[in-house]
């Protein structure tokens, strides 16, 4: 399978990099003929704008082709972006079964392994997973703004351990975009090969 080449005015700026909104100017890394493994490589590049690229290109030119790469992309993402508070990866968060078995079934349908249907059954099983979870949540949330509004002294404590979280999940998030540039290399990388 053979990448594509991309070019600036047909391949990037449809889909209004903020490099050139507001009269910008194409950055200077970039070179037209440059592949997604091109882009992915590029140490000028930071790694958001290296997914950014991955998820909207044509990777390969080929609709069918590019959709079982990203797909198998974003699998690898649930099962393996670690967290940033030290607690595993995105996957141990999926606490009801119907969540991992979507992720599941994803990969086997990018595999060829799965029907349409299966993947559309896993899918609807997920959304309901995810409803029943928003609720849960919605639920928690009038318990803890009861709760908050008996701890307003801690406001000011609470604000700086929020500042300090935030300096920590900066840190997480970039830590995880290099995770997940790594994986679309990986599935590039074995998927591309002859």
């Amino acid at each position: 399978m053979k990448l594509k080449k991309l070019t600036w005015a047909d391949d990037i700026e449809p889909h209004s990099p903020c490099y050139t909104q507001d009269g910008g100017e194409i950055p200077s890394f970039w070179i037209d003929g440059m592949t997604v493994m091109d882009i992915l490589s590029n140490q000028e590049i930071e790694s958001g704008d290296k997914l950014w690229a991955f998820a909207r290109v044509k990777i390969t030119g080929d609709t069918a082709t590019d959709d079982h790469i990203k797909r198998l992309f974003a699998c690898k993402c649930v099962r393996d972006t670690p967290l940033g508070d030290g607690r595993g990866v995105v996957w141990d968060l999926l606490i009801d079964e119907r969540s991992r078995k979507a992720v599941e079934v994803s990969e086997r349908f990018a595999r060829g392994e799965a029907t349409q249907d299966e993947l559309d059954a896993a899918k609807s099983a997920a959304l309901d997973a995810s409803w029943s979870a928003s609720l849960a949540r919605n639920a928690a949330a009038a318990a803890a703004a009861d709760a908050s509004a008996d701890a307003s002294a801690s406001a000011s404590l609470a604000r700086n351990a929020a500042a300090a979280a935030s300096a920590d999940a900066s840190a997480a998030a970039a830590t995880a975009r290099s995770a997940q540039v790594q994986f679309a290399i990986e599935i590039l990388t074995a998927e591309t090969a002859p």
